[in-house]
């Protein structure tokens, strides 16, 4: 139940940071020389939010490999929040990867930051430092999220510099 959770949290996170774009498909990211926003990402309260029609997309970034476990995943959260869509794409694709996922380019995360608004994958300090990872603190004080109900390894894991 706790890593249903998780997930869950995971997505609705990022639902805070995804940008609202009529943008249909989600191109490939293929630029060796990326144009990075010195801030991708702003976070909007919940009154800052209008209601629309269509549901918001998620574009959630997995490694080939891993596709199915996560089109079933994807599956149950669309079922159970029915106002949020989640697109898979490829990090394989995305980064232009070799077969056993070899040949990550240098600018990997500029990449992933503009085909996704989540990844599968750890960071960098190189990405921290360029802005391509939002901060949620704010989110998780705002919205009185029960930090006891994450793995306390998973918590560590994901956090730099407090935050």
């Amino acid at each position: 139940m706790i890593k249903r959770f998780t997930w869950l949290l995971l997505f609705l996170f990022t639902v805070a940071c995804s940008t609202n774009s009529d943008e249909k498909t989600i191109p490939t990211a293929t630029s060796t020389d990326p144009q990075v926003e010195e801030n991708p990402v702003a976070v909007v309260n919940n009154a800052d939010v209008q209601e629309e029609d269509e549901p918001v997309t998620i574009r959630f970034a997995i490694y080939d490999w891993d596709l199915i476990r996560y089109e079933a995943l994807a599956e149950v959260f669309e079922e159970e929040n029915p106002a949020i869509k989640i697109k898979l794409v490829s990090i394989d694709e995305t980064l232009g990867l070799k077969p056993g996922g070899m040949g990550w380019p240098d600018d990997a995360y500029a990449r992933l930051t503009s085909a996704a608004d989540v990844w599968s994958i750890g960071t960098s300090y190189e990405a921290v430092r360029q802005g391509l990872v939002l901060d949620l603190t704010p989110l998780v004080a705002a919205h009185n999220f029960d930090m006891n109900d994450f793995y306390p390894g998973a918590l560590k894991q994901s956090r730099w510099d407090g935050g």
